[in-house]
């Protein structure tokens, strides 16, 4: 018997080894008689159904039937304040939607321009709402991206509607890299507007400010008529020698 409580003893001690706790051998049974933890109780939460908000009224349908949705006083009470939230989650709701150029309201179009480095004279404010939202949606892919590029030229004009024809001298032959062929050691081009385009007019205008904006710094660059007689234009500017030019697509 003495062998079995000794046994016993040996097996408590390993225990408490393990454990990490020690204590005297008096106090054995007190650690074997000590009480488990309590579980502590779980708390359940209820997610409210979306019909809460759909109905406009989240709080005031959270509120348990008896005694509360069916008294005039809880309804009066929760009536400012679910229309509070009910406004600021339409908010947050609509608030991605406003980053989108394809689908934000036109009033953001100009703000969403901002965004992307649209300003100054890379935007007006007066133009078209579906030329500002080609033009902020391809800001960084197209426009920053292949700026001083003839992709880029063309990008912009065909957003703006034009008619127009771009012409390069030949193809480009430099000795340094550009992100896209655009010029030639003689670095010109010209952009060709229809003679129905007044000088000065709308069309002119944003010629004008496209290859201003966006053709390379060091390529010259002119906006003329397609229509000439004579070696000149109706308004007397210089033709130039179409042999040595190529028409881009």
């Amino acid at each position: 018997m003495g062998a079995r409580v000794e046994s016993q003893d040996n097996q408590r001690d390993k225990l408490t080894a393990i454990a990490g706790v020690s204590c005297p051998s008096g106090s054995r049974e007190q650690l074997t008689a000590q009480p488990a933890p309590k579980r502590q109780a779980r708390v359940r939460v209820n997610l409210k159904p979306m019909s809460n908000w759909e109905n406009g009224r989240p709080i005031f349908d959270s509120l348990p039937e008896k005694g509360y949705r069916d008294n005039e006083v809880a309804d009066a009470l929760t009536s400012w304040v679910d229309q509070e939230l009910t406004e600021k989650a339409a908010l947050l709701q609509n608030f991605y939607r406003q980053l989108d150029p394809v689908l934000c309201d036109s009033d953001k179009l100009d703000f969403l321009a901002y965004l992307n480095g649209l300003s100054g004279n890379f935007w007006d404010s007066s133009w078209q709402d579906d030329v500002k939202r080609q033009l902020i949606a391809n800001a960084h892919p197209v426009l920053w991206d292949q700026r001083g590029t003839a992709a880029a030229l063309h990008f912009v004009l065909s957003t703006h509607k034009l008619r127009y024809d771009l012409w390069v001298d030949g193809n480009t032959n430099l000795s340094f890299s550009m992100p896209a062929k655009m010029a030639t050691p003689k670095l010109r081009f010209f952009i060709r507007l229809p003679v129905t385009y007044h000088r000065g007019g709308t069309e002119w205008r944003e010629a004008v400010r496209t290859a201003r904006n966006f053709a390379p710094a060091i390529v010259r660059h002119e906006v003329c008529y397609d229509y000439f007689r004579c070696g000149f234009s109706r308004l007397g500017e210089p033709m130039f020698n179409q042999g040595s030019f190529t028409k881009t697509l």
